[in-house]
């Protein structure tokens, strides 16, 4: 197809999260893999702080800059929250949407409060008690039992990530808006994919929100936590050619 896909890695992890998706898919279709500021390679913005919008602006800039005119553009957890910021700043350029293990509502008073309370661990040192205590969130049970292959790629990937990258991004992950009003805007063909053990966002939750995108695919991922894409990436890739074939289709 001549669509690029596009997909935005989770917090706090990086553009190498998706080496399972590239590996299945290069070659198939073209891929663009970015790292989000003052992660993986890519520095922070001077003088801007993180932000939902601040990332869609960069990754406008980036899809310009590679003259992407039309993008599939996935995200998984944070990824899709940006997802979102970047159906409402150029849905023109988006041909169709991956939303993976996460969800439209903003933060709860008590999920914010865990963000405040892991910037102030972070703060004060407690970096790798932020990682290990993440960690046991993100995966499935079988992952941790079955595959310590990949507890040890997410442990890895956190563990490089920038510190203050990563308290920047719990406070703009607080802040960010909720996006329940611009899902009955999503025109494009879309794929909502939960993990069927995720922790973080439940699959009556996700079932939901696909609901309400009008033109939706709703995939549940076997033996995977929030970290579908790398805990079983047998079916998530083939829940994404599911939706570039819909896409390719048009």
């Amino acid at each position: 197809m001549d669509t690029t896909l596009v997909l935005l890695h989770a917090f706090p992890l990086c553009s190498v999260m998706w080496e399972p998706q590239r590996r299945a898919l290069e070659g198939t279709v073209r891929l663009y893999l970015p790292d989000l500021p003052g992660f993986g390679t890519e520095s922070r913005l001077d003088g801007e702080r993180f932000s939902m919008k601040l990332a869609a602006r960069f990754i406008q800039h980036e899809l310009d800059a590679r003259k992407i005119d039309r993008c599939v553009l996935g995200g998984l957890s944070m990824g899709g929250y940006i997802a979102f910021e970047c159906w409402r700043l150029f849905p023109e350029r988006i041909a169709g949407m991956i939303l993976a293990d996460t969800k439209a509502s903003s933060d709860t008073a008590e999920t914010r409060s865990r963000r405040f309370d892991s910037v102030v661990n972070i703060g004060q040192g407690d970096f790798p008690g932020f990682v290990e205590d993440t960690l046991k969130t993100l995966l499935a049970e079988e992952t941790w039992n079955e595959h310590p292959e990949v507890v040890e790629v997410a442990r890895i990937l956190m563990r490089t990530a920038d510190p203050q990258s990563v308290i920047e991004a719990q406070l703009g992950l607080a802040e960010r808006p909720d996006s329940t009003a611009t899902l009955g805007t999503i025109t494009a063909p879309t794929v909502v994919i939960a993990g069927r053990h995720d922790a973080i966002v439940p699959i009556d939750e996700a079932r939901e929100m696909a609901a309400a995108i009008p033109d939706a695919g709703f995939t549940i991922i076997e033996r995977a936590g929030h970290l579908s894409n790398l805990e079983n990436p047998e079916e998530f890739n083939a829940a994404v050619m599911g939706l570039l074939a819909r896409v390719d289709g048009r």
